[in-house]
């Protein structure tokens, strides 16, 4: 099979670990491409280093799969961009809608909101036609570290015995891990 890793959007150079939101997902990609060799892979605006993602159509032309990390489709109801760049990136991704068309399209999302509605009618327009469309979100693994976003853990008592805290440190914290978790430990006196 044919696979394409596709980030339509947003061009993306992914390194490491707490580097992009979505880094659950690409790491996942990463080994499942590595233990599944039976398949050929492409990468569309996409690249497993510091440099070398490109809108190369013919990734997209060439695949039957398309896997779709959604990383800025919340654009649509959290206006959080400008609608200028908004428009310069809907415009390159209507260059790929033909290479779309009766393929089989995965989209990893980490938001309830992105969903198979929103893609098909904004970020595709109504202009593409899928073979299959597929929605795969973080909170479909039950359990994992996606779960113990702030949103989830909601009351401060929920974890009265302390032996059962919990730290989730996000991709948006830029201090090194062991200070936070210094501050932590002498804040709740560990």
């Amino acid at each position: 099979m044919k696979i394409c890793f596709a980030s339509l959007r947003k061009k993306v150079n992914y390194t490491e670990v707490l580097e992009y939101g979505m880094d659950v997902f690409y790491e996942c990609f990463r080994e499942y491409a590595k233990n599944n060799k039976q398949h050929k892979y492409s990468y569309y605006n996409f690249a497993f280093a510091n440099k070398g993602a490109e809108r190369n159509l013919e990734s997209l032309k060439n695949a039957e799969v398309i896997i779709f990390p959604a990383v800025q489709e919340f654009i649509y109801f959290a206006d959080a961009m400008h609608p200028r760049d908004v428009e310069k990136s809907q415009a390159e991704i209507r260059k790929a809608y033909e290479y779309l068309n009766n393929k089989h399209i995965i989209l990893l999302t980490q938001d309830r909101g992105v969903n198979e509605n929103l893609i098909m009618k904004y970020t595709f327009e109504n202009k593409v036609k899928p073979k299959s469309f597929t929605t795969i979100d973080e909170m479909d693994f039950k359990l994992g570290l996606h779960a113990l976003k702030y949103h989830y853990i909601q009351r401060k008592h929920r974890f009265p015995d302390r032996r059962n805290l919990i730290l989730y440190i996000g991709v948006q914290i830029k201090v090194r891990t062991q200070e936070v978790l210094r501050h932590v430990m002498i804040d709740l006196k560990l």
